[in-house]
């Protein structure tokens, strides 16, 4: 049987994740020492992540237009943005749906999902490692790459050092020679085991953002917890860099919006094989979709699954 663990809205199937490259290594290469450090599971594009959801082309257009314009924007209010909601709104669909964005743009230097279910990424013992190799091989910054090399080289002890000074000097020093914006993804705050590792990387990330100049965007994502909350307000961070999902009306009209367009693709491919002949568009009929909108509570997870059960050939 499959092994599968659930966590929010992310799914990994933990029997077919492969250590690739995480053997002990004994040499002095800075990228195998990094690659040994890594969780290859945490990146938004890994073999071990199987998304139920994906963000649909149609929906959170506008919130879509206003990522991209904070992240190419070099007069932007803030270097940081903070999406979040509860568990089913959507939130990793979002990310993975930047973060692919701007892979194709050449511009993700990295992303890291945190996930309580995982050894590897419940806590920040990989964080750094693992953003940091993953900035090297990107190119997204073309410097950045043998600025971490050096770092490593003449500092074997770099990783012993403390969470902040690692987080100085193995990311955000070497991105500081961005020419353009480039982004760094970090999702499921929420789900680092520690609470005292959760202010600490929040803390981090935030104070060395005050010192960056405008290129550098760091997106975080997470539920809507009282300590997050709090280290933001602290912050001060503004409203205008926060961006809620799942409780206004443009996300039941974007949950209306998937729900028409995912059910129609049903219709389409069960009458094209004859199942469906004598149903007649649009199907599910508006009051229909009304129902479900209303039974669904702006909970995506639940519109997806819906889907996936009435689709499922069996």
């Amino acid at each position: 049987m499959l092994d599968m663990c659930v966590s929010g809205s992310q799914f990994f199937n933990t029997q077919n994740i492969q250590n690739i490259g995480c053997s002990a290594v004994h040499d002095d290469d800075p990228l195998k020492i990094l690659r040994d450090k890594c969780a290859f599971t945490a990146s938004f594009d890994s073999a071990g992540r199987c998304d139920a959801l994906q963000c649909h082309p149609e929906t959170r257009k506008v919130i879509k237009e206003s990522l991209i314009f904070w992240v190419d924007s070099a007069a932007a209010e803030s270097n940081l943005k903070w999406v979040y909601g509860s568990v089913g709104v959507g939130k990793s669909a979002l990310s993975k749906w930047i973060a692919e964005y701007y892979t194709k743009k050449g511009q993700l230097a990295a992303s890291f999902l945190f996930f309580r279910g995982h050894q590897d990424t419940c806590g920040l013992h990989k964080f750094i490692p693992t953003i940091t190799y993953l900035t090297a091989i990107s190119d997204t910054v073309p410097l950045a790459r043998a600025r971490i090399i050096e770092r490593i080289k003449n500092d074997p002890t770099i990783f012993m050092k403390s969470f902040e000074s690692q987080w100085e000097r193995l990311v955000i020093e070497p991105l500081t020679s961005a020419q353009r914006p480039v982004l760094i993804v970090i999702d499921g705050i929420d789900e680092i085991t520690s609470a005292d590792e959760q202010t600490s990387l929040l803390r981090c990330i935030l104070n060395s953002l005050r010192r960056v100049g405008p290129f550098i965007k760091v997106l975080l994502v997470s539920r809507l917890e009282s300590q997050i909350r709090e280290e933001f307000d602290t912050f001060g961070l503004s409203k205008a860099s926060r961006i809620s999902l799942g409780a206004s009306h443009a996300d039941r009209s974007d949950l209306r919006v998937f729900l028409t367009l995912s059910l129609g693709q049903v219709h389409q491919r069960r009458h094209k094989n004859g199942t469906m002949t004598r149903v007649s568009a649009p199907w599910p009929p508006p009051h229909i979709i009304d129902k479900l909108v209303n039974m669904a509570d702006l909970q995506l997870i639940y519109a997806t699954i819906l889907i996936a059960f009435i689709d499922d050939k069996n």
